[in-house]
């Protein structure tokens, strides 16, 4: 990503069972934290029925599977992504932003 606050990184969730297999009747909700120099631009999960605002940290996950839309902050560096969900084991990735040009 670049640094330049204008930048986005699409991240898809997916609810997996114990063999990596999608569990689309998952309904769960998932909380999103980052650290470092980026902000949640979005969220959302592919239901037209979907209630919640989209620049808020949590979504519930439709067919078992969520998006996370990061925006770039202006200053190049690591930034890490977690998301939990009541019952489920945490989730984290990361993505890296340099200097825009």
């Amino acid at each position: 990503m670049h640094a330049d606050g204008e930048d986005l990184s699409y991240v898809q969730v997916d609810a997996l069972d114990a063999n990596d297999q999608l569990c689309p009747l998952a309904t769960n909700e998932v909380r999103f934290t980052l650290e470092g120099p980026a902000s949640i631009a979005g969220v959302g999960n592919g239901d037209h029925h979907f209630p919640a605002e989209f620049d808020t940290n949590h979504v519930a996950l439709f067919f078992g599977k969520a998006m996370l839309i990061v925006r770039s902050g202006e200053r190049p560096g690591q930034i890490r992504i977690k998301a939990s969900s009541p019952g489920l084991p945490e989730a984290d990735c990361s993505l890296q932003t340099r200097a825009a040009r």
